[in-house]
């Protein structure tokens, strides 16, 4: 799988997936791609490094053949970049 050639991004896979190099909020990260997601999920941890803002909700996600796990909370309109 490739990103479509208009986005200009450092693109590395390890086993099978795709990194690429992105920005959020300002801050620089890498991140996986699922090209299909609607939603992307972040470690508290790492929201609370990168001082992310969100409102905090109680609520559940849940994958395929997955246990449900405890969200957070939601950043709504922020903007993320990759490439430059």
């Amino acid at each position: 799988m490739s990103l479509p050639s208009s986005i200009q991004t450092k693109v590395e896979q390890i086993d099978g997936r795709m990194y690429v190099e992105t920005e959020v909020e300002g801050k620089k990260l890498e991140a996986t791609v699922d090209t299909r997601a609607d939603t992307v999920y972040m470690e508290k941890e790492l929201v609370d490094e990168i001082r992310l803002p969100y409102k905090k909700e109680i609520a559940y996600v849940k994958g395929v053949n997955a246990k449900s796990l405890p969200i957070h909370g939601i950043a709504r309109d922020t903007d993320i970049q990759s490439g430059p």
